[in-house]
């Protein structure tokens, strides 16, 4: 009886150990989080969110400005005008040169460093939508533009 006793008392510390770790680790995101949008926001912003999977994700104002160009344009091609469902697949120079094929957000940033806002690159979906022009590509030219203050408070806080 002592020994189960004993036991529970030992879970019960491993149980708050492991809850102030995990606790510790959620104030070094939050304190971190804002570092890390910091860095999002200096760079060039191409007009439209894209999932880890690069693949658009419908989210937008519902006001347009001049920046969510990109968006409007994939909006336009939608049927529903959700603007989701194309995978980024390609970004370039506004001549076509300085090409990459992007796998993950950490080639997004690397590519957009080398622009200012005010830079034309061009970009291309594919389109994953279940339907008739499922797999068609599309390639836009775009006007790279900052992340509004007003747009960073809409998504972000």
């Amino acid at each position: 009886m002592e020994q189960a006793a004993r036991n529970k008392q030992i879970a019960n510390r491993l149980m708050e150990y492991l809850v102030w770790g995990y606790q510790a680790v959620v104030v070094l995101v939050m304190l971190a989080a804002p570092f890390w949008a910091v860095r999002f926001f200096r760079q060039p912003f191409l007009g439209i969110f894209v999932e880890h999977t690069l693949v658009t994700n419908g989210v937008g104002p519902s006001d347009l400005s001049s920046a969510w160009e990109l968006y409007q344009k994939i909006k336009a091609l939608d049927p529903a005008a959700t603007g989701f469902g194309y995978q980024l697949i390609e970004l370039a120079a506004a001549d076509g040169s300085n090409a990459i094929n992007p796998r993950r957000y950490r080639d997004i940033e690397s590519f957009l460093s080398s622009y200012q806002p005010g830079d034309v690159v061009q970009v291309t979906f594919r389109n994953e939508n279940e339907g008739p022009r499922k797999g068609e590509i599309f390639t836009f030219d775009v006007k790279l533009s900052r992340f509004s203050l007003t747009d960073q408070a809409r998504f972000f806080y």
